[in-house]
């Protein structure tokens, strides 16, 4: 198999610059970003990196195969290979890694020295060349459920947002309802997705009337929940899932979709309830 190593649309001088800016901590407010490219995974590789970085106290890319059999910790093989920054700047471990999966445990053991746990794991390990490429597909869709500015669907966004509202303001078990919602819709399930739901369900009163409170936001530029008031930007912060909603409502920016005062959000020129 012929491993790819760069994605059209993704020059290097482009990733360098991201890269000085999280490690250097500058802003990138400004940064000039093709439509095209999903920045937000850009960002989660340059976390990865440098997690794995910290962890083997080792630039990553000088990185090799044998520093990461013989780390005490675990390393997810995965997370090597489909990241674009090893696959641009350190082609070297990822082929590395292609070459022994196709390898017996023994023989790795043997050329490493590393232990059998580990030699297994990459003797069984699936190289599947394709979540690299479908990591940075640009026709793939992703949906946030919070401000983003490299939100290129909000559609997609806001619909999710809508199916989230509706199973929190139903469901008696909300937790396990929206993890399958999440699945279903391939979105990650993180843990502070989970404690962010929790602060949800004790607001449950809330998202069942998410409309009349929209609404009544339309007429005050408020939001109001027991005794406190939110802005557009606080409200939008603190509950989660709102945000798409209230920005339809306020902004009505959001190409397909409409804001009805009974129905709430109505795909443009269909009046049904998402």
């Amino acid at each position: 198999m012929e491993l790819t190593q760069y994605i059209e649309g993704y020059n290097p001088v482009l990733l360098k610059n991201a890269l000085f800016c999280y490690r250097n901590k500058v802003e990138m407010i400004n940064f000039p970003i093709p439509d095209d490219i999903r920045i937000i995974d850009i960002k989660t590789d340059i976390r990865s990196l440098f997690k794995l970085e910290k962890m083997l106290n080792k630039p990553f890319d000088k990185i090799t195969l044998k520093d990461i059999l013989l780390c005490p910790c675990i390393v997810k093989t995965t997370m090597v290979i489909k990241n674009i920054y090893f696959r641009y700047f350190n082609m070297d471990l990822v082929n590395e890694i292609y070459y022994w999966s196709n390898r017996s445990a023994l023989e790795i053991m043997n050329k490493f020295k590393c232990t059998e746990v580990k030699a297994n794991s990459l003797a069984k390990f699936n190289f599947d060349n394709s979540k690299y490429l479908n990591r940075y597909d640009p026709e793939k869709p992703t949906i946030y459920v919070s401000k983003n500015n490299v939100d290129t669907r909000p559609h997609l966004s806001l619909d999710f947002s809508i199916g989230c509202i509706k199973i929190l303001g139903t469901s008696d078990d909300p937790i396990k309802d929206l993890e399958l919602f999440y699945a279903k819709n391939k979105v990650r399930f993180t843990a502070p997705t989970i404690k962010k739901i929790k602060k949800a369900i004790k607001r449950k009163r809330f998202y069942k009337d998410y409309i009349d409170k929209i609404n009544s936001f339309m007429r005050t530029r408020k939001i109001t929940y027991g005794k406190n008031k939110y802005s557009f930007t606080s409200a939008g912060d603190d509950f989660i899932y709102m945000y798409y909603p209230l920005r339809l409502a306020y902004r009505d920016d959001i190409p397909g979709r409409k804001w009805d005062k009974e129905l709430g959000v109505v795909k443009v020129n269909d009046k049904w309830k998402i």
